[in-house]
């Protein structure tokens, strides 16, 4: 068989006038590369700020935990080195801006700290207050002696405790009886003002200063002599003095129990012997 001779130079020039490449081609390969490169460097970015993210979550709780673990004494030291720390910020502020902000960190940090020792001690108040045995608020009857004492624990214990005036009213009533409870009964008609009003009532009612007054003097007052061995007798008229003492001077009355007559009247009842002493 013949063989076809090819003429070397034409073949090799047509061959790499087939395989050149296109300047647009050129163009598009270097693009590709490059938001290939730029699309990998913002993903380590990303995952950078995530690592960091992470460690910053990982060092609250550890500071977290290590609040727990502070005394009282201790937390006073922290706020001491806080308010140091406040004061001489000003002054460094314009010096070394890097401290500055190291400085706003830790402030933050004792913040943090001083506020979640706050939310601890506050539970440990609810259940230490939930672990004490009831209180048990007296019923009044329209006592003027009873009166501020009554009002006062109630105040303490049930309205100071109950955010509705409604149920304030509710337990009002309840606390009450005899003429006392009459006085207030009408009250549940009143949709809003109805605590207010039967608290104004049994002010008005039995809680006037000069019926209290007159009530302790009359009981205080009032009485036969006492004998020498009525301990029994004396110490009930002891109690007397003081609770009438105490309420007097909480109503700025206590003239009405220094005057002269009502002392004198109060020394003849005590027993001959004690009355020259």
């Amino acid at each position: 068989p013949s063989v076809s001779k090819v003429n070397s130079p034409i073949s090799l020039n047509l061959a790499l006038d087939n395989v050149k490449l296109n300047p647009k081609d050129s163009c598009s390969v270097g693009d590709n590369y490059v938001e290939t490169r730029c699309s990998i460097e913002d993903k380590v970015v990303s995952r950078e700020k995530e690592v960091e993210k992470i460690e910053l979550e990982i060092r609250e709780l550890q500071l977290r935990k290590r609040l727990l673990e502070l005394t009282p004494n201790s937390l006073s030291k922290v706020r001491k080195a806080s308010e140091t720390t406040e004061s001489s910020e000003s002054r460094s502020r314009d010096i070394n801006p890097a401290v500055t902000s190291g400085r706003q960190y830790t402030n933050e940090y004792l913040s943090d700290e001083v506020q979640l020792k706050a939310q601890v001690d506050s539970v440990k108040s609810l259940f230490m207050t939930a672990s004490l045995p009831k209180i048990e608020v007296m019923k009044f009857d329209g006592s003027a002696l009873k009166f501020w004492t009554f009002i006062k624990g109630f105040k303490a214990n049930i309205a100071d405790r109950v955010d509705d005036d409604t149920q304030r009213l509710m337990y009002l009533i309840h606390y009450c009886e005899g003429t006392a409870k009459d006085v207030i009964e009408h009250c549940v008609l009143l949709p809003e003002e109805g605590y207010t009003k039967a608290i104004n009532i049994l002010h008005k009612q039995f809680g006037r200063p000069h019926d209290i007054v007159e009530a302790f003097l009359t009981e205080l007052l009032s009485g036969s002599p006492l004998n020498q061995d009525d301990v029994t007798g004396l110490q009930k008229l002891t109690r007397l003095m003081t609770n009438c003492k105490i309420a007097l001077s909480q109503m700025g009355r206590n003239a009405d129990l220094d005057c002269s007559t009502n002392i004198k009247r109060i020394v003849k009842r005590l027993p001959r012997g004690i009355q020259f002493n």
